[in-house]
């Protein structure tokens, strides 16, 4: 893993002429509502269970999923790749050429963050993401907080996902669910002002393509991101 400004850095410089770029929540959300759409698959992803971050995994259909953590780990006892039919599940279109993994496997990161971070654990200072064009983060108000889902920009995939719940998961943990597959949810702060999506390989019910959690862009090995194409005319 790598902090938010070694990501968004690799993303920008990957390819100039396609407008390369880290994806931003917004983008996330484009993607997310399309799966769960006529055009999509209409239902929630299957979760990446695979704990050693394989990418292109689904969680097999007799692993518990419905529960946290879910049952995850490497191997045909436990996961198929993407290419098979069973795989299928874990793309956004329940068919080969969707998207994949954007329930669990590693949390991914994506360029968006409280507009006055106290934290530069993402590598960025406060002063150095104001003089960057804006185009590619998104950025909330700095009042956001754990709860604030009301600061969401419109088709983020956040503040839509209500009514929103707390209460103990399996393991006699509560959490805050929202109420699309009572997937996960955190809102960004001024403390951990970094957006996070998709949930990790263990997350079982807890994972999917609608939870968002907040981190403050640190490193870690748990954290990737994704890259998108922009085609220039």
């Amino acid at each position: 893993g790598a902090n938010i400004k070694t990501f968004f850095t690799v993303a920008k410089d990957y390819n100039t002429n396609l407008d390369s770029h880290m994806l931003k929540n917004t983008e996330w959300g484009a993607v997310a509502y399309l799966s769960h759409s006529i055009f999509g698959t209409n239902k929630e992803i299957t979760i990446n269970n695979n704990d050693q971050l394989k990418t292109g995994y689904a969680a097999l259909s007799n692993t518990n999923q419905s529960i946290y953590p879910g049952i995850y780990g490497n191997g045909s006892s436990f996961n198929i790749l993407w290419n098979q039919e069973d795989g299928y599940g874990a793309s956004t279109t329940g068919n080969i050429t969707g998207v994949y993994d954007m329930s669990g496997g590693s949390w991914e990161y994506v360029a968006a963050y409280v507009s006055e971070p106290q934290t530069n654990d993402s590598g960025f200072q406060n002063e150095e993401l104001s003089k960057l064009d804006g185009k590619y983060f998104d950025t909330y108000d700095k009042s956001s907080n754990l709860t604030s889902y009301t600061n969401m920009i419109l088709g983020d995939a956040t503040g839509e996902l209500g009514p929103y719940k707390y209460y103990a998961d399996e393991d006699k943990w509560e959490r805050y669910h929202n109420s699309w597959y009572d997937d996960a949810f955190s809102f960004i702060s001024s403390t951990a002002p970094w957006f996070a999506r998709g949930g990790y390989y263990s997350d079982g019910v807890l994972a999917g393509q609608f939870y968002f959690a907040s981190n403050t862009g640190t490193s870690s090995e748990g954290h990737s991101f994704r890259l998108a194409l922009s085609p220039k005319n």
